[in-house]
């Protein structure tokens, strides 16, 4: 009698634990989840792109143009690609002191 009640609540406990894992998980991050990711990476790369060397004299801007994120139905190991797209401006002071 122990051993059956015992073997109901294993069972209702797996039935619980597999329902909370919710079965999306097993397919991979959303268009949404992935977007976020990559507007934080292009904001990482802009960072850190735009630390240029005071000694070199040149002033770095990156703006970002755009973020696209497509699907890749043939690739269940990689779902999504994306592409950020940056325009960058630089400029340095000649010698005469003009801007270029």
């Amino acid at each position: 009698m122990i051993s059956a009640v015992r073997g109901a609540v294993v069972c209702t406990l797996a039935v619980f634990v597999l329902a909370g894992c919710n079965l999306r998980g097993l397919s991979g991050p959303s268009r949404d989840e992935v977007l976020a990711l990559l507007q934080a990476e292009a904001n990482d790369m802009k960072k850190g792109g735009e630390k240029m060397d005071p000694k070199l004299g040149v002033k770095a801007v990156w703006n970002i143009e755009g973020i696209d994120v497509e699907e890749q139905p043939n690739d269940s190991a990689h779902p999504w690609k994306g592409t950020v797209r940056f325009k960058i401006v630089s400029t340095m002071h000649d010698a005469d002191g003009s801007e270029t």
